[in-house]
Protein backbone atom coordinates (compact mmCIF):
# COMPACT_ATOMS: atom_id res chain seq x y z
CA UNK A 1 0.00 0.00 0.00
CA UNK A 2 1.45 3.37 -0.90
CA UNK A 3 2.18 5.90 1.95
CA UNK A 4 0.29 8.68 0.06
CA UNK A 5 -2.96 8.64 -1.82
CA UNK A 6 -4.27 11.44 -4.20
CA UNK A 7 -7.66 12.10 -2.91
CA UNK A 8 -9.59 15.37 -4.32
CA UNK A 9 -8.37 19.03 -5.04
CA UNK A 10 -9.89 22.35 -3.64
CA UNK A 11 -10.83 25.53 -5.90
CA UNK A 12 -7.30 26.70 -5.73
CA UNK A 13 -5.93 23.36 -7.37
CA UNK A 14 -4.16 22.62 -5.05
CA UNK A 15 -4.44 18.38 -4.31
CA UNK A 16 -4.69 16.86 -0.99
CA UNK A 17 -3.00 14.04 -0.19
CA UNK A 18 -3.93 11.29 2.61
CA UNK A 19 -0.38 10.68 4.07
CA UNK A 20 0.03 8.13 6.58
CA UNK A 21 -1.67 8.55 10.32
CA UNK A 22 -4.66 10.35 8.48
CA UNK A 23 -8.32 8.36 7.71
CA UNK A 24 -11.44 9.56 5.69
CA UNK A 25 -12.90 10.19 8.69
CA UNK A 26 -10.97 13.37 9.60
CA UNK A 27 -11.08 15.09 6.00
CA UNK A 28 -14.50 17.49 7.25
CA UNK A 29 -15.21 21.32 6.80
CA UNK A 30 -13.57 23.69 8.94
CA UNK A 31 -16.04 25.45 10.71
CA UNK A 32 -13.99 28.84 10.62
CA UNK A 33 -12.39 29.32 7.36
CA UNK A 34 -15.04 27.34 5.46
CA UNK A 35 -11.47 24.70 3.80
CA UNK A 36 -12.35 21.49 3.48
CA UNK A 37 -9.26 19.58 4.82
CA UNK A 38 -7.58 16.66 7.84
CA UNK A 39 -8.91 18.61 10.55
CA UNK A 40 -6.28 16.66 12.78
CA UNK A 41 -3.10 18.65 10.65
CA UNK A 42 -5.53 21.81 9.11
CA UNK A 43 -5.08 25.24 10.03
CA UNK A 44 -6.65 28.20 8.70
CA UNK A 45 -4.94 30.87 6.25
CA UNK A 46 -4.53 34.56 7.57
CA UNK A 47 -7.83 36.01 8.04
CA UNK A 48 -8.91 38.93 5.40
CA UNK A 49 -11.44 41.82 5.81
CA UNK A 50 -13.71 42.55 2.63
CA UNK A 51 -16.68 44.90 1.56
CA UNK A 52 -18.88 45.71 -0.93
CA UNK A 53 -18.85 49.24 -0.18
CA UNK A 54 -21.91 51.13 -1.19
CA UNK A 55 -20.99 54.76 -1.15
CA UNK A 56 -17.72 54.30 -2.83
CA UNK A 57 -15.96 54.52 0.92
CA UNK A 58 -14.79 51.10 2.98
CA UNK A 59 -15.63 53.05 5.95
CA UNK A 60 -18.81 54.30 5.68
CA UNK A 61 -21.29 51.54 4.99
CA UNK A 62 -21.87 48.65 2.62
CA UNK A 63 -21.51 44.46 2.80
CA UNK A 64 -18.89 42.91 5.22
CA UNK A 65 -17.32 39.35 4.86
CA UNK A 66 -14.50 37.65 6.57
CA UNK A 67 -12.44 35.58 4.09
CA UNK A 68 -9.06 33.45 4.18
CA UNK A 69 -6.54 33.45 2.33
CA UNK A 70 -2.52 33.31 2.07
CA UNK A 71 -2.75 36.82 0.20
CA UNK A 72 -5.44 39.22 -1.01
CA UNK A 73 -5.88 37.61 -4.16
CA UNK A 74 -6.47 34.00 -2.71
CA UNK A 75 -8.89 35.64 -0.13
CA UNK A 76 -10.73 37.78 -3.08
CA UNK A 77 -10.70 34.42 -5.25
CA UNK A 78 -12.23 32.40 -2.53
CA UNK A 79 -14.89 34.60 -1.58
CA UNK A 80 -16.19 35.46 -4.62
CA UNK A 81 -16.11 31.94 -5.74
CA UNK A 82 -18.49 31.46 -2.61
CA UNK A 83 -20.94 34.64 -2.84
CA UNK A 84 -20.72 35.57 -6.33
CA UNK A 85 -20.16 32.63 -8.72
CA UNK A 86 -24.17 32.09 -8.99
CA UNK A 87 -24.98 35.07 -11.32
CA UNK A 88 -25.57 34.11 -14.76
CA UNK A 89 -24.57 36.95 -15.94
CA UNK A 90 -20.99 39.16 -16.46
CA UNK A 91 -21.03 41.88 -13.98
CA UNK A 92 -18.32 44.22 -12.77
CA UNK A 93 -18.20 45.56 -9.30
CA UNK A 94 -15.50 46.73 -6.44
CA UNK A 95 -14.08 44.85 -3.47
CA UNK A 96 -12.15 46.51 -0.87
CA UNK A 97 -9.50 44.17 1.14
CA UNK A 98 -7.34 44.76 4.27
CA UNK A 99 -5.77 42.60 7.13
CA UNK A 100 -8.17 43.04 10.06
CA UNK A 101 -8.41 46.56 11.75
CA UNK A 102 -5.18 47.43 11.45
CA UNK A 103 -4.14 47.17 7.46
CA UNK A 104 -4.90 49.68 4.94
CA UNK A 105 -7.73 49.31 2.63
CA UNK A 106 -6.86 47.90 -1.31
CA UNK A 107 -9.20 48.49 -3.90
CA UNK A 108 -9.80 45.69 -6.77
CA UNK A 109 -11.73 45.69 -9.63
CA UNK A 110 -13.84 42.28 -9.67
CA UNK A 111 -14.98 41.07 -13.03
CA UNK A 112 -17.09 37.69 -12.63
CA UNK A 113 -17.95 35.81 -15.75
CA UNK A 114 -19.89 33.32 -17.36
CA UNK A 115 -18.72 30.20 -18.44
CA UNK A 116 -20.26 27.93 -20.94
CA UNK A 117 -20.97 24.51 -20.23
CA UNK A 118 -21.99 21.28 -22.30
CA UNK A 119 -23.78 18.36 -22.11
CA UNK A 120 -23.66 15.87 -24.46
CA UNK A 121 -26.52 13.34 -25.26
CA UNK A 122 -26.04 10.67 -27.40
CA UNK A 123 -29.12 9.90 -29.73
CA UNK A 124 -30.66 6.96 -30.76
Amino acid sequence: MPAVIPLVRNSAGRGYLIKKGENMGDFEKCQICKEFDFLSTHKCAPEWEVVYPENGDPEDSGTYYKAFGIDEEDALDKLCHNEYSDWDYPEEFELWIRKPVWGSWLKFDIYVQSVPEFRFTKKE
